[in-house]
């Protein structure tokens, strides 16, 4: 796909960029990019949900970040992580508190 410079348009023609874009994608059967908003979004929570989802403060998300044990995904200037990988950080968390 081109990548195209938008300066001015209307919100029509804003709007047949859009519809082209996404008949282009399912013509050629590629994925809708992760940064694109909908079903995908859904698989990505923000630092605060990620902290409420396993019960933790928002510090205990930028540390273990820090700490690589989850991954950043950036979506513009947002920082998203995958819930999967939050609920898994939960699970090790939690086993590592009963090793001891």
């Amino acid at each position: 796909m081109e990548r195209t410079i938008i300066t001015t348009l209307t919100p029509d023609e804003f709007r047949q960029i859009v519809v082209e874009s996404i008949r282009h994608c399912l013509k050629t059967d590629k994925p809708i990019p992760d940064n694109v908003p909908g079903q995908a979004a859904a698989n990505y929570v923000t630092k605060r949900e990620a902290a409420r989802l396993i019960s933790v403060c928002v510090s205990t998300i930028d540390n273990a970040a820090r700490a690589g044990k989850i991954k950043r995904h950036y979506v513009g200037k947002s920082v998203r992580f995958l819930r999967s990988e939050v609920l898994e950080l939960a699970k090790a968390h939690t086993n590592h508190k009963q090793t001891r």
